[in-house]
């Protein structure tokens, strides 16, 4: 029996009684038990951090954002910040500024023109109309003859047919149609 006290004695002041004499007055306090009702009461589905966690689901499926974190991963963002101010840029920008001004859409909707549609071709009629005309072929006869005084329409005639034998003449009466499409800012 006194084997039996000396072991009751030295249990009695061992560590492993006095853990447990510790860990069964914190379980069997009122906090304790208060504490161990409220975690059993909770469930995850009602708790905050799930509804931040489904938001942060439905978030992450969200076109704008998937577009965003695809686009800064990407090449399409460094491609555009290389661009972002360069001359290629400003190039395009002044040529789009140009391309919605009054004076291009004017000319976009243009008639081709023709040598019919040139200054060249009113001289050209202007000349022919003179040749015909009685006084220049009165002067023409007598010229042969003999120098007579010069008019202002046989004046004007020579001065014309000078000019249409002009190789400038002969190259623009031979020119091809000009279009929009051949003008000099496209």
């Amino acid at each position: 029996m006194v084997t039996e006290f000396e072991k009751l004695h030295t249990f009695s002041e061992s560590e492993q009684l006095a853990k447990y004499n510790e860990l069964n007055k914190l379980v069997n306090s009122a906090d304790f038990v208060q504490k161990r009702k409220e975690i059993e009461s909770l469930q995850y589905k009602s708790s905050e951090e799930y509804l931040k966690e489904k938001e942060f689901l439905t978030l992450q499926k969200a076109k704008d954002i998937v577009l965003y974190f695809k686009t800064i991963a990407g090449n399409d963002l460094k491609k555009f910040k290389d661009l972002d101010g360069s001359d290629k840029i400003k190039e395009f920008e002044a040529l789009e500024k140009f391309i919605q001004s009054s004076e291009f859409k004017v000319k976009e909707k243009m008639k081709p023109i023709t040598f019919k549609d040139s200054d060249e071709f009113k001289k050209l009629v202007e000349y022919k109309s003179l040749k015909s005309d009685p006084e220049i072929k009165s002067f023409l006869k007598s010229k042969e003859k003999e120098e007579t005084k010069k008019s202002k329409a046989v004046l004007r005639y020579e001065e014309l047919g000078i000019f249409i034998k002009s190789s400038e003449f002969i190259a623009k009466q031979n020119m091809k149609p000009i279009t929009f499409k051949d003008s000099e800012r496209i």
